[in-house]
Formats: structure tokens, C-alpha cells, sequence
């Protein structure tokens, strides 16, 4: 059984901690903040696809191409959910939605979906002879 002592500490402690917590998102307005993406971009065996890919965030309007070890980065993205798109020369390659947590940097691996036309995918061993 718990003394009245104990319970007023106890209520008291949960309110000091309930009037934190409002005064902090109030304090916070509207803004989330902002985090960074790091990944990178692999074929159907797992392997990453070398250079050019592209990967978006279209509903912010960003994108970014993956460098010659298959790696992409973003700064400045906000925090929250957002739908990131993997695409090979014009075509779709996967869709996903990812968090985004503020002044956190995350961390991404993307692969074709397994519907995807595999064959479709350039050999990444293979450089394009130019003309």
C-alpha cells in the first residue's frame, strides 16, 4: 500500500515531466528538422550497380545518381516519411517509403523489385564502347 506522501511525489513528478514534454513541442514550433541519406544501389545478385542509377525523392523534388561504387547521398531531407524511387535508365526499378529522422543520418540499401525485368539491367562488368 502507498502513502499519500509517495502518491503526491509521484504525480507530482509525472506532471513536472508532462509539462516538459508540451513546453518542448510547443517551444519546437512546426519545423522537424532535417536529416541525411547515405546508400547504395545493388542489382538482382546483390551486387551493386555501377554508376548512374538515379534515385528520388520526387514528391520533394530531389534526386541523386550513384557514383561509379554504386553509392547515392542526400543532405537537407526532412524528417519524416517519404517515398524514395529507384530507377535505371528511365525505368522504375523499385519504390519504397523510408523515415527520415531529424539530424540523423540514414542508412539505405535498394534493390530491384522481384518483378523487375532483370534482363533489363546492364551488366554492370560490361563498360559501353563509345562511338
Amino acid at each position: 500500500q502507498m502513502s499519500k506522501k509517495m502518491i503526491f511525489t509521484l504525480a507530482g513528478s509525472l506532471a513536472i515531466v508532462l509539462i516538459f514534454i508540451i513546453g518542448s513541442f510547443m517551444l519546437g514550433g512546426n519545423s522537424y528538422g532535417e536529416g541525411k541519406v547515405i546508400g547504395i544501389v545493388l542489382d538482382e545478385y546483390d551486387r551493386p550497380f555501377i554508376e548512374g542509377a538515379t534515385v528520388k525523392f520526387s514528391e520533394l523534388g530531389k534526386e541523386s545518381r550513384s557514383n561509379s561504387q554504386g553509392f547515392f547521398m542526400f543532405n537537407n531531407i526532412p524528417a519524416g516519411v517519404h517515398n524514395i524511387e529507384y530507377v535505371i535508365n528511365g525505368q522504375l526499378v523499385n519504390s519504397d517509403y523510408t523515415t527520415i529522422a531529424d539530424n540523423q543520418q540514414s542508412l539505405l540499401v535498394l534493390k530491384p523489385s522481384e518483378g523487375f525485368a532483370y534482363e533489363e539491367l546492364p551488366d554492370p562488368k560490361k563498360k559501353m564502347n563509345k562511338l
